[in-house]
């Protein structure tokens, strides 16, 4: 993965008793130069030293070693190293996930098969006529200037689209 070796060190803020680990993250880049090493600073919960020391020792571990530098080592890191450690460690990897569907339903509410309403998935292979048929019922005319649903040649709506047909105000 890369060349360049990270190591941990423990620090603590004047007048505070806890102790925080800083290290630079193998994986996760730095968004001011693009470039892997973004530093981190973490408190590790705890005001014993020796406590600190044995977590900065873990983590020193698990930045020597690549194979865990991916999310699908997260389990065997877990298995090897306190729970602190890894959270710190994989916290930022993989970004989280987001849920549109929640978000379209906060914004814009619709009804749903409790209100009497259907919704509808149209599946086909490409030229079917899943497009054709979306342009009749929303009536739109692609040989004027109303291009949606828009298509181009070998190209296919690879995501979901909601249409909603009635009068509602939505």
């Amino acid at each position: 993965m890369s060349e360049t070796s990270y190591s941990a060190s423990l620090s603590q803020s004047q007048g505070r008793k806890g102790w925080s680990i800083i290290f630079r993250h193998p994986v996760r880049k730095d968004p001011a130069t693009g470039k892997s090493g973004l530093r981190v600073r973490r408190g590790l919960g705890t005001q014993d030293k020796g406590d600190a020391e044995t977590l900065r020792n873990q983590l020193n571990e698990l930045l020597r070693d690549e194979r865990l530098h991916f999310p699908s080592a997260r389990s065997e890191a877990e298995h090897r190293f306190d729970h602190r450690i890894v959270e710190i460690f994989f916290d930022g990897i993989l970004a989280d996930s987001v849920d549109f569907s929640a978000i379209r339903e906060q914004a814009i509410p619709l009804p749903s098969t409790n209100d009497d309403y259907r919704r509808v998935l149209f599946i086909g292979t490409t030229g079917a006529g899943k497009t054709t048929l979306v342009r009749q019922l929303i009536g739109t005319d692609p040989t004027k200037d109303e291009r949606f649903p828009s298509t181009s040649t070998a190209k296919t709506t690879i995501h979901d689209k909601e249409i909603v047909l009635t009068q509602e105000p939505w």
